[in-house]
């Protein structure tokens, strides 16, 4: 993660309310990645074993987050908060250039992110977006998150795929949880005492672990009267 030099940026007066906005998402993403670098998160993971009459088990963890986590979801909603003050501002300063329109109570004036063509539609029929040129309106259209083809570039999908987590991340409470831990790259170990064996054992796909979650599935056998069955997910966390 790095941040951005304001020294080196051609920028235009009129749009500086929504560069200092995007510096500010910069300094976010820096301070997302010390709050997480300085969790021990692996303090924080609990691992579970069940076993049931069938031989079937599952090995899977559950994360409790840390109270020290609760600067690092902070972040996360300041940087959200704050990307999309720089696209509501890169908006309103547009709108004012072209119409000398500027937003009051009762016309906020917003980047829109819509789910759907007839939703960008009926905003544009509202008169939400009078101050824009036509290849503004295009711009805007182009980019939102229901406009995903399969022949659209990569950095294009990239970039309306976000501006679809945007949506959904803004809709949060404001006190939400916008982080969770995601396990991978999982190399279980499942033990049992002999006689019984360990015949099948599976990992799982990578997953966001929210509720206590399975990351190995595997069969005993004989499928009654296993004893010392431990296991450890060895399994990667992150952000």
């Amino acid at each position: 993660m790095t941040t951005l030099e304001p020294a080196n940026d051609q920028r235009s007066e009129p749009f500086e309310k929504a560069w200092q906005s995007l510096d500010a998402a910069h300094q976010l993403r820096s301070d997302i990645a010390t709050h997480w670098n300085e969790l021990d998160i692996d303090s924080a993971l609990r691992c579970w074993i069940e076993l049931d009459e069938r031989g079937t088990g599952e090995l899977g963890v559950s994360v409790e987050w840390p109270t020290q986590a609760d600067a690092l979801q902070q972040s996360g909603r300041d940087f959200i908060a704050a990307v999309q003050n720089s696209l509501n501002a890169a908006i309103q300063a547009t709108e004012r250039l072209t119409s000398g329109i500027t937003p009051t109570p009762d016309r906020p004036i917003q980047f829109p992110l819509c789910s759907t063509p007839s939703e960008f539609t009926e905003l544009h029929r509202s008169g939400a977006f009078d101050g824009l040129r036509p290849d503004h309106l295009q711009l805007l259209a182009l980019f939102q998150p229901y406009a995903i083809e399969a022949e659209t570039p990569t950095r294009i999908s990239t970039l309306r795929s976000a501006m679809g987590l945007l949506k959904n991340v803004v809709a949060l409470v404001p006190d939400a949880e916008v982080f969770g831990i995601w396990a991978h790259s999982a190399q279980p170990t499942v033990l049992v005492d002999p006689p019984h064996k360990i015949v099948e054992l599976a990992a799982e796909p990578p997953t966001l672990v929210q509720t206590p979650t399975p990351i190995a599935r595997f069969r005993v056998e004989p499928t009654e009267g296993a004893r010392g069955l431990n296991g450890r997910p060895g399994v990667a966390l992150d952000i």
